[in-house]
């Protein structure tokens, strides 16, 4: 518990029988969210409870059942979206969720099999009341009621209720075919189905149906390791994808190992992206379209060339994992506004299409040292971002004409990294100090954030009271109370303290 209403309890009860282990977990997270910003309240508390539970039984020598299934129910205040948010639009939702997976899995000799079933489910409910029909549409109500002048009435967006369903199956096979061959494959079918008044206008459900086939082949030859992957999608909107993967590893020295990778990858639409039709509706009337998709939707492309490296020293005490890679994207989906388009009542709509492509050029590193009482932990990433992405457009004459392009060059923080040290301070008790950084940034919705960097500070002590267990954290996030602002302008991490405590028994 601590700062912004942080109110956290974990109860896990587990055991183990011949051939049976088992664990139950109960689970409850309250916290208020981001402070009140330029004196506005920020309404984004959130309320959730969960129940998980997991099972494993070996019933021989060669096989495996796991079951697992959980419920959880969320409240959450949630920013509306739009760089031009302030600290009270927020549209507040219930969620319900749960899952439910059982999978087998047979290990014997070079060939393990593997069954997996699964099932998800969400439900979302939303309430929001945007006012009299005259005051959204910026009309008076005779426009429409010649006969009614004062017929006006209030929009209420209860119709925003949302729920999801996916059933997953999948079936896969690995083989060490000799010494220096292992081969995987699999197949697997996914059914979605949705639906949603405010996202597709109806009440209907949404369904589709995904078919996929992969495949991973590892080779050794003299100290080179090569992999050859391949996975391919089939959907019912008639649409396939073929995603291949290709790489090289090879041990320069002792300690060192490099490693060359080539990844093309094809995203087809998600269900969402391919079906939705938002509209101001009521009673059955469309009254203004607010996005469309286009019908003409196309896979989204993704290339990566990968140069990385992993180094041990020091007897494996140290630890330096890094890459240089170069990614290319085009196709991209995104949604761009379309003003004086005839077929809307405002003549503005929001239109998916593949109108985006953006080039990353970038490093990352990532360092671990454990030695004795000390433990350090590092990792940097750079990038260096270009593309365009269509923003609005005018039907000029019966034309679409482009009117503005937004450059991608800042559309992710830039240089990003971290740094944790731990020190076993004596008398069960440790110390870590963790710096971050993060670079300027223009997020896509969020909007223009300032860079930033905070210190955290964890001290930690252990009792061991019999074969009982009591471990105490105090922990403090963003010790000096930098301005550190995630995601939106108005969602201010000022310093938080956090008291943690738990019991093994």
């Amino acid at each position: 518990m601590g700062s912004r209403g942080e109110r956290n309890a974990t109860q896990p009860v587990g055991g183990y029988t011949p051939g049976v282990a088992y664990q139950f977990t109960l689970k409850k997270r309250q916290h208020d969210g981001f402070a009140s910003y330029q004196g506005d309240p920020v309404e984004d508390a959130l309320d959730n409870e969960s129940f998980r539970v997991r099972t494993i039984f070996t019933p021989s020598l060669f096989d495996t059942v796991s079951f697992q299934a959980g419920v959880a129910s969320t409240s959450l205040g949630m920013t509306g979206g739009g760089k031009e948010d302030t600290a009270d639009e927020t549209e507040p939702y219930k969620m319900d969720s749960s899952y439910i997976t059982l999978s087998w899995k047979r290990a014997k000799a070079d060939n393990d099999y593997q069954f997996k079933v699964s099932h998800t489910s969400n439900s979302v409910e939303y309430y929001e009341y945007l006012g009299l029909f005259s005051d959204v549409v910026g009309l008076p109500p005779q426009v429409f009621y010649p006969d009614f002048p004062y017929a006006d009435f209030e929009v209420e967006l209860d119709t925003r209720d949302e729920s999801s369903k996916r059933l997953d199956v999948e079936f896969r096979h690995s083989a060490r075919l000799n010494s220096f061959v292992r081969f995987d494959w699999g197949v697997g079918h996914r059914h979605d189905q949705a639906a949603s008044q405010l996202f597709f206008t109806s009440d209907k459900t949404i369904k589709e149906s995904t078919n996929r086939v992969f495949a991973n082949t590892e080779i050794q030859w003299g100290k080179f390791t090569a992999n050859g992957a391949a996975a391919w999608e089939e959907t019912t909107l008639d649409s396939n994808a073929l995603s291949l993967r290709a790489s090289l590893n090879y041990p320069i020295t002792d300690s060192t190992t490099l490693r060359l990778a080539r990844n093309n990858v094809e995203r087809g639409p998600s269900l969402m992206a391919a079906n939705e039709y938002r509209t101001l509706s009521y009673e059955g009337y469309v009254f203004n379209i607010d996005r469309i998709s286009s019908p003409n939707l196309t896979n989204e492309h993704n290339r990566v060339t990968e140069l990385g490296f992993y180094s041990v020293f020091l007897r494996g005490a140290l630890t330096l994992d890094g890459k240089l890679y170069q990614e290319r994207s085009d196709d991209l989906l995104e949604v761009y506004t379309v003003s004086g388009t005839p077929i809307d009542f405002d003549q503005r709509v929001g239109y998916r299409a593949n109108t985006t492509f953006v080039d990353v050029d970038g490093l990352e590193l990532a360092l671990q040292y454990t030695r004795d009482d000390w433990k350090l932990w590092g990792n940097l990433a750079y990038r260096e971002i270009a593309g365009e992405a269509l923003r609005d457009t005018s039907f000029v004459n019966g034309q679409e004409i482009t009117s503005v392009v937004t450059n991608m060059y800042n559309a992710a923080p830039g240089l990003i990294g971290s740094f944790l040290v731990e020190k076993d301070i004596g008398n069960e008790m440790s110390l870590a100090v963790n710096y971050r950084y993060r670079d300027d940034v223009e997020y896509r919705i969020g909007g223009i954030l300032p860079s930033a960097s905070r210190f955290d500070v964890n001290l930690r002590k252990r009792w061991l009271l019999g074969k009982q267990e009591i471990n105490v954290a105090l922990m403090v996030h963003n010790l000096f109370d930098s301005d550190v602002r995630d995601y939106q302008s108005f969602n201010v991490f000022d310093r938080r303290v956090y008291l943690k405590a738990e019991l093994n028994f």
